[in-house]
């Protein structure tokens, strides 16, 4: 299992952008979704992150920032990191930048994911927190539980 921690705001991707050149038509990711998914790859290989082959699981934690608005006595309530966020960013749109951040980084094609989750939970420190699996390694631990 690898683990590691970007600490940033989380944000989910936005929808791809066109441009006319011509008779041709460019598609390319806005800039602010393509700055997060390289800070995300970033990250993972200034952590120590490899090329993962084989079958793997991704589970994304994203801790969302505590709105301004909320009272006091909510506030402290949401700094325990246990209360779920609903609001936007949507999960799998965070899940999507986080899947293609770490494409061809910790993994050849995102084909190799074989089970991912998200949870969106409110925090003070807004950050995400990401793990991977091979599914040998989570059966050896299957095994060593028995």
């Amino acid at each position: 299992m690898f683990s590691f921690t970007v600490n940033t705001v989380p944000i989910g991707k936005s929808r791809p952008r066109f441009r006319r050149c011509g008779r041709a038509v460019i598609t390319y990711t806005p800039a602010k979704t393509h700055k997060f998914e390289q800070l995300i790859a970033d990250v993972y290989q200034r952590s120590g992150g490899v090329l993962i082959t084989g079958p793997i699981k991704l589970e994304v934690t994203a801790y969302m920032p505590i709105p301004k608005s909320r009272s006091k006595k909510e506030k402290e309530l949401l700094k325990k990191e246990t209360t779920p966020q609903t609001n936007k960013p949507d999960g799998d749109n965070i899940l999507k930048a986080v899947c293609d951040g770490l494409n061809g980084i910790a993994y050849p094609d995102d084909k190799y994911l074989y089970s991912v989750s998200i949870t969106k939970l409110y925090s003070e420190n807004p950050r995400l927190e990401i793990r991977l699996s091979k599914k040998e390694e989570e059966e050896n631990e299957k095994e060593r539980a028995s």
